[in-house]
């Protein structure tokens, strides 16, 4: 299923069951219509990956035999260790998300080649910038100017029962301001996520994505972007965006350097006042989030060493999903992971990140190395290591190192160890 249209997002063939797969994804990052009902988010997901999974071998005409047993051995890989760390919970998401999720998404990019996959990032892109506009136009429209009221209410379970006033199912607020915050009350452009924190991996990837992997250089997006992250009121956001920013004009810099160096210098001159500019604003949020009702800048802090220190304490294998789900004084995604199930968890992360990484310098794609970078800092800071969003995340990984494993087979046989056909190879 397809849709052809021209538009400024330069998309000429959108594949509908991709869309949804994308929209799922975004909804499985934590957003309040997971907490409320896990298993209608994680259903979807399924479904949609399945229906991606037929639509392009039915369009490609794959012949999956070799794909699916190197699927069903990192599968079985996977399935094996998790058995281990979870220890007969019952928790059902978690299951989920490793048993089906990881391997379906797995599948899925493995019958992509290395462009398409590329392109499905362009996509991804487009999406969570479309998501972007209609939250910030809620938020806009909603809680801060207050031209239209709620349109729905949810109740969920996040840090005890609470109920969320929504607009237009693309905003959400707790109905509290974040208070002194500039002598005024604000609330955060926070979206359809339970925290600020978790918006930010949202708006942080798809701001990379436009940069590095799209190129655009639409002022207007970008503009967005920035001012979306900006509205988080997260510190993290506001410093991410600033280095992204600073980042692409510094490589925009060195691509069109003229070797005189006076004007290579003032190339810098710019980026670098933003990215002091940003330190001195985040330096001023920390302050004032040190002495709002929450405490969130030593809260968080605490909670970091609160994680590494739990961690240390049984650094192998952890201490099991349910026993570890006890320490709940860590915001670190990546510190979670290693008190569950401790170094040999945390390497079914880290393996196919370093491994992404290896294939990005391989093929000097400055693009997919910085959503891999990106993706791990997030998930050091941020507690959405289960989600199917990460899930996605892994999978996209594992597919990079499946590929270079196979690559590098085939090239040890052929007596030579360079990726000459990944680019155009068809599946």
């Amino acid at each position: 299923m397809r849709l052809r249209f021209n538009s400024r997002f330069h998309l000429k063939r959108v594949h509908i069951e991709e869309v949804m797969l994308m929209i799922s994804i975004l909804l499985g990052c934590r957003s309040v219509f997971m907490q409320a009902n896990p298993y209608f988010v994680y259903a979807v997901v399924t479904i949609s990956s399945v229906l991606s999974i037929m639509c392009v071998a039915i369009r490609k005409g794959a012949v999956l035999s070799k794909k699916l047993l190197s699927t069903m051995f990192v599968y079985l890989l996977i399935v094996s260790i998790v058995t281990i760390i979870v220890k007969n919970t019952s928790n059902g998401p978690f299951i989920i998300s490793y048993w089906i999720l990881v391997p379906l998404m797995l599948l899925y990019f493995l019958l992509l080649s290395y462009q398409e996959k590329m392109d499905w990032l362009k996509l991804f892109s487009d999406v969570i910038f479309v998501f972007i506009v209609l939250s910030t136009i809620s938020w806009l429209i909603g809680p801060i100017f207050h031209w239209i009221q709620p349109t729905h209410t949810l109740e969920i379970n996040w840090g005890g029962i609470k109920t969320y006033n929504g607009y237009l199912l693309c905003y959400k607020v707790v109905g509290k301001g974040i208070k002194n915050y500039f002598g005024f009350n604000f609330l955060t452009n926070d979206s359809i996520y339970v925290e600020a924190p978790i918006t930010n991996v949202i708006y942080s990837l798809g701001y990379a994505l436009y940069l590095f992997v799209k190129k655009d250089r639409n002022k207007i997006k970008e503009i967005i972007y920035i001012f979306a992250m900006i509205t988080t009121m997260s510190a993290t956001s506001v410093l991410l965006a600033a280095i992204l920013f600073a980042l692409r004009r510094i490589i925009n810099s060195i691509e069109t350097d003229n070797k005189c160096f006076i004007d290579f210098l003032k190339k810098y001159i710019f980026p670098l006042i933003i990215v002091i500019v940003a330190c001195i604003a985040v330096s001023v949020i920390l302050k004032i989030k040190a002495n709002d009702d929450y405490g969130n800048y030593y809260a968080h802090t605490y909670a970091l060493k609160s994680g590494f220190i739990s961690w240390l304490s049984k650094p192998i294998d952890g201490y099991g999903y349910e026993l570890g789900q006890e320490f709940y004084n860590t915001t670190s995604g990546l510190f979670k992971i290693l008190v569950h199930g401790g170094i040999v968890f945390g390497l079914l992360y880290v393996i196919p990140f370093i491994s992404s990484i290896v294939f990005a310098i391989e093929e000097k794609d400055f693009g997919l190395a910085i959503f891999c970078v990106l993706s791990f800092v997030l998930l050091i800071l941020v507690i959405w290591h289960y989600s199917p969003a990460y899930m996605f995340v892994l999978a996209f990984e594992y597919s990079f190192m499946m590929d270079e494993i196979r690559q590098g087979h085939i090239a040890k046989k052929r007596g030579y160890l360079r990726y000459d056909t990944i680019k155009t190879r068809t599946f």
